[in-house]
């Protein structure tokens, strides 16, 4: 058997100065199963850049409709690396 899912994403940034990015996300799922049901889900954050090959960020998110990832709320962060 074979079930399709249709996920959406949006980012809306803005760069305030030459080392911050501010960004602002929606996003959802529809049903990943049959007794699933869609979710949507939102968040923000700030991306920050050290160097010229290190990135930090973090972010919140929240879950708008519905179970996407089976959370309500979650804080996250991150690290990126050019090597």
């Amino acid at each position: 058997k074979r079930f399709n899912s249709f996920n959406p994403d949006l980012v809306l940034t803005f760069i305030p100065t030459d080392w911050i990015q501010l960004f602002i996300e929606g996003f959802g799922e529809t049903k990943t199963a049959p007794n699933q049901t869609s979710g949507y889900g939102s968040d923000a954050g700030i991306l920050c850049l050290l160097k010229p090959y290190l990135v930090v960020d973090a972010e919140v998110g929240q879950n708008i409709n519905g179970s996407i990832g089976g959370y309500q709320r979650y804080v996250g962060a991150g690290l990126a690396v050019m090597i």
